[in-house]
């Protein structure tokens, strides 16, 4: 009975979600219509952009520090 409840709630949840992704979708502009309107297509190509190099920069950090434990237990 438990299991059943909880296959129910994954489908409702999955179709709640869907019907949230794709609702602007069926309105009359689009989603990518208003966000090239309202000029928050550069602002959102900032924040992807500050995002990447944060996460090149945290794995260039991850890299030298994992380069340093392998000389240390090397030695």
């Amino acid at each position: 009975m438990k299991n059943l409840k909880i296959s129910m709630l994954k489908r409702y949840s999955t179709i709640a979600f869907s019907l949230f992704l794709f609702l602007p979708t069926f309105a009359g502009n689009s989603f990518s219509e208003i966000v090239r309107q309202s000029h928050k297509y550069y602002v959102s190509i900032g924040v992807l952009f500050i995002i990447l190099i944060g996460i090149f920069i945290f794995l260039i950090y991850l890299e030298r520090k994992i380069s340093k434990l392998e000389k240390n237990i090397k030695k």
